[in-house]
């Protein structure tokens, strides 16, 4: 209202009212430092005050990178996240302008872990590497050795003997930086090799040699021995017989750079005695009842031979020497048997039959051995 009492020389005014509009105060926000965001981090703390001191609230314009919950500000994934800051005022203040504040997600690290290295052989079967990242995204397998190793996908392969280097990597995605690369050292190891033999030659004693045969399953040479060599002896491939018995034959194969030595394995081959026969004399001409007769034969193996009779009431035999049984035997036929009943190494000779005919000596022309054996008079010749 509006007044004035006078004074000596004026009565006082009438009061008039006088009508003012008061406006509401104008507001402004202010942001507070911005949090540090990281993809599946910490939540942070959001922060801005208003010129009025009234109580600012905050929301997002990008509810995929980030969430806001009163003060409270969660990443959602990695990106740009857009914090509003808003006052409505009151009844005094107007609402302030909203404001923006712009906050970076930042990508996630990630780690790489080896699961247990799996067992290598050279010549071997392949194997699965196996290795997972803290982010649950697929990892990539490489070799840093691929002489001694190459990979595809999961599956090592070795190559050679030695130490098998697989390299695993993460590249990453939109919410994870790339994985720092980690190794796993794998030793190829030497592979192992089997021996084995081929048919066994057959030996006799005295026979031809044999050869020797048999294949490592590493596809290098097979070493022989034995170790009977008063029964056989080995050079090579090559087996000679040197007795009859039991000729033991030793396989070997030592190995290499890439392979274990083999098992030795062991052969047994009988050698057999040998064949015989015996190859009989002539007999002297001219045989007289009253004198002996001496017959000869000789055994292929050099054995002695026997002579045996085979008719013992015509004739007998001491040693060589052939004579009647007694003086009344005058004619008839005297059969001879000479054999070689052989030993350890010979087989018996098969017997060689020898007829000697007893006469009077009347037919002399008869004395000459036949193509059968001996054939011959043994009776009385004229002096």
């Amino acid at each position: 209202v509006a007044n004035q009492d006078g004074n000596a020389n004026y009565n006082a005014a009438s009061w008039m009212p006088i009508l003012t509009t008061v406006h509401k105060a104008n507001q402004t926000i202010t942001f507070g430092t911005a949090p540090s965001l990281t993809y599946l981090g910490s939540s942070g703390t959001l922060s801005a005050t208003a010129s009025s001191n009234l109580p600012v609230s905050f929301g997002t314009a990008t509810p995929t990178v980030c969430t806001v919950s009163g003060t409270t500000v969660t990443p959602v994934a990695a990106g740009i996240c857009n914090i509003t800051a808003d006052q409505a005022g009151d009844a005094h203040h107007s609402a302030a302008s909203q404001v923006t504040q712009t906050i970076t997600v930042a990508k996630a690290n990630q780690t790489i872990i080896f699961d247990s290295a799996p067992s290598l052989t050279y010549n071997g079967a392949t194997a699965n590497v196996t290795a997972t990242a803290s982010s649950g995204l697929i990892v990539d397998f490489g070799s840093t050795t691929p002489t001694v190793c190459t990979v595809s996908g999961t599956t090592v392969t070795p190559v050679a003997l030695g130490t098998c280097t697989i390299t695993a990597d993460q590249a990453g995605d939109a919410n994870y930086n790339p994985a720092p690369q980690v190794t796993q050292n794998i030793t190829v190891n030497k592979a192992d090799q089997v021996i084995t033999l081929g048919t066994a030659p057959n030996l006799t004693y005295l026979g031809y040699d044999g050869t020797l045969s048999a294949t490592a399953s590493s596809g290098l040479t097979v070493n022989f021995g034995t170790t009977t060599p008063t029964v056989c002896t080995v050079s090579g491939t090559t087996i000679a017989p040197v007795a009859v018995g039991i000729c033991t034959i030793t396989a070997d194969q030592s190995g290499d750079a890439n392979y274990n030595a083999a098992p030795q394995v062991t052969q047994n081959i009988v050698v057999n005695k040998a064949n015989q026969f015996i190859t009989v004399g002539d007999i002297p001409h001219g045989l007289l009842v009253q004198a002996p007769v001496t017959v000869s034969a000789v055994a292929s193996s050099g054995l002695e031979v026997t002579f045996i009779t085979l008719t013992p009431q015509t004739c007998q035999v001491s040693g060589t020497t052939v004579s009647v049984a007694t003086a009344a035997v005058t004619t008839g036929t005297c059969r001879i048997s000479a054999q070689q009943a052989g030993n350890e190494n010979f087989k018996p000779a098969p017997w060689v039959m020898q007829t000697i005919n007893i006469g009077d000596g009347s037919f002399c022309t008869e004395c000459l051995p036949s193509r059968g054996g001996w054939r011959a008079i043994l009776g009385n010749f004229p002096q």
